[in-house]
């Protein structure tokens, strides 16, 4: 591996002349992971669609090297938008931005890279003459390097369904102009196994707000959101 030192890495936005790199980089991931099923690899058409004015995406570089990828994607507005996840509807699915593909080369993991990646990418984005309201996210319940990734953005599960071809995410949600508040004097925790239980308690309107370490596996805290006075 090059550098270890996080202030030695760069970063820039990528566009479509990065493509066949940043394909390169999906390929190796992709081929390193046990279940694979845990990332939605993009497609080259899908990749050129996000960089051409549907979003953006920031690459992390080890000298001359992309070493890492992480992408926003403004949605199409179709059945399977993850605004109807949380209650939204019409116009107000426009305003809406998802956390589109993250990946960390095998040998450059454990640099805190997708959390470099994500201030970076985000700053992009707030700076944006575009008005956004609310980001979100679809990540495996066993892909426990983005669930720690969503949670520490302050990201919340809301819904847990079969997408992608029949496999189980969790859809994450977060406002950028509000702040949602929860009521921590009653929560529940539940293991990730249990996909009923999280299922009912999300569809009771409970919310996942934190991961917690149990034993050899996680837990997820739920907490019901307090109430606008």
């Amino acid at each position: 591996m090059g550098t270890t030192s996080e202030t030695q890495f760069s970063f820039k936005r990528l566009t479509t002349d990065d493509l066949d790199t940043i394909l390169h980089v999906q390929e190796i991931v992709v081929d390193s992971l046990e279940d694979p099923s845990i990332l939605a690899a993009l497609t080259p058409e899908e990749y050129t669609y996000l960089l051409n004015d549907h979003g953006e995406m920031v690459g992390a570089f080890d000298q001359d090297k992309l070493i890492a990828i992480r992408a926003v994607l403004e949605p199409p507005i179709d059945e399977e938008h993850l605004g109807f996840d949380f209650g939204l509807s019409g116009d107000e699915l426009e305003h809406i931005l998802y956390q589109e593909i993250s990946m960390v080369l095998p040998s450059y993991r454990g640099h805190g890279l997708q959390q470099q990646l994500a201030k970076h990418i985000m700053n992009i984005v707030e700076q944006s003459s575009k008005a956004y309201t609310h980001i979100c996210a679809t990540v495996a319940p066993t892909n426990i390097p983005s669930l720690k990734d969503k949670f520490k953005q302050g990201m919340h599960t809301v819904m847990l369904k079969k997408t992608y071809g029949d496999k189980w995410r969790y859809t994450f949600a977060k406002p950028m102009i509000e702040t949602w508040k929860f009521d921590d004097s009653h929560s529940k925790t539940v293991p990730l196994h249990d996909v009923h239980e999280h299922q009912r308690l999300l569809d009771e309107g409970w919310y996942g707000v934190q991961l917690v370490p149990k034993d050899e596996s996680y837990m997820i805290t739920y907490q019901r959101r307090k109430s606008i006075s």
